[in-house]
């Protein structure tokens, strides 16, 4: 039997490491034509309110997914930012429906995956979250121009990812985040990724990929700024 040229190239898309929400959005649309179906899917049943851990990967390895990936992915969409639950009271080895939806949203994925981005790049450098926000800066929400002139000489991040970020965060739309929400969040996703091996997820990215998380990057930070 005589493979088509469909099949080769499904083939090599699926053999494509799939690190980011993006690629893992793609995949799920592409195959299944809406997150409704896909959910479905990795649940085993449209009614499922969650799905495990073990289910997930099982799931996603049908896919063509590897499984330390499918768990690199489980982690991080269970802690990203969600309005629409409390899903950082849920269970870790769990993941709501509720939760993917958000996640997933095509305006969703892109900054999830920008958060991803500095939490590997500053886990690999720098090591804890916390360690970025041990200088003096205001507690209180801000608005943007406030929020990245403090974000970004911690973060060395662009200002285009900022705000990005800073709508994320921004559940309620109110125009005004904490520096202290996006710790927390940052905090929580380098606590539930990181040990699904950052060392291999940097393996497993593509060149594109790697130039994409050195794009973030604006050059060396200035120094913190001094308590009143």
């Amino acid at each position: 039997r005589r493979v088509t040229l469909a099949e080769f190239a499904e083939a090599l898309n699926q053999a494509e490491p799939c690190t980011y929400q993006t690629t893992l959005r793609g995949r799920l649309i592409e195959q299944f034509s809406s997150l409704q179906k896909a959910w479905a899917h990795v649940a085993g049943k449209d009614g499922a309110e969650e799905v495990s851990l073990a289910r997930w990967e099982k799931a996603l390895q049908v896919m063509g997914i590897r499984r330390a990936e499918a768990a690199q992915l489980f982690a991080v969409l269970h802690a990203v930012p969600c309005a629409a639950c409390a899903d950082a009271a849920a269970e870790p080895t769990a993941l709501s429906r509720r939760a993917f939806m958000e996640a997933l949203r095509a305006k969703a994925v892109e900054v999830n995956d920008t958060m991803v981005d500095i939490v590997l790049r500053i886990s690999l450098a720098e090591g804890p979250i916390s360690k970025m926000f041990e200088g003096y800066y205001d507690r209180a929400p801000l608005a943007f121009e406030d929020f990245r002139d403090v974000v970004a000489p911690v973060l060395d991040c662009k200002a285009a990812y900022l705000r990005l970020v800073f709508a994320h965060l921004d559940v309620h739309r109110e125009g005004r985040v904490a520096v202290d929400e996006l710790m927390d969040t940052l905090t929580a996703m380098q606590a539930t990724y990181l040990p699904h091996s950052a060392s291999s997820f940097m393996t497993a990215l593509t060149p594109a990929d790697k130039l994409a998380l050195r794009g973030q990057r604006q050059g060396p930070p200035p120094p913190a700024p001094a308590p009143p």
